[in-house]
């Protein structure tokens, strides 16, 4: 039985090799294969607002009630964000 077992990872690598595609590699990193750099949106004020709102908080239903004081600008390897959370928002709700 063991013999078995330890052929089915092997036939399974041969035919992932045979069925390839000829000229294209096997794996590919995830970022590169799911978002290339010309087909993403990039992070701009509308963007920010319309994701903020879509959370479900009952101040921020609407995105015209959170104001962004600039667009998100690139800060080591994440964004800078500078916005006017709704008045009375609990700042520890999130």
């Amino acid at each position: 039985m063991w013999p078995f077992v330890a052929a089915i990872p092997v036939a399974v690598l041969a035919l992932g090799w045979h069925g390839r595609v000829k000229g294209k590699p096997v794996t590919v990193v995830a970022s590169v294969a799911l978002a290339p750099a010309h087909v993403v949106e990039l992070l701009r004020a509308p963007v920010v607002t319309e994701a903020l709102s879509e959370l479900g908080h009952a101040k921020m239903k609407e995105a015209n009630s959170i104001r962004l004081l600039s667009d998100p600008m690139r800060c080591g390897q994440g964004y800078q964000l500078d916005l006017e959370l709704p008045s009375g928002f609990p700042r520890h709700s999130w």
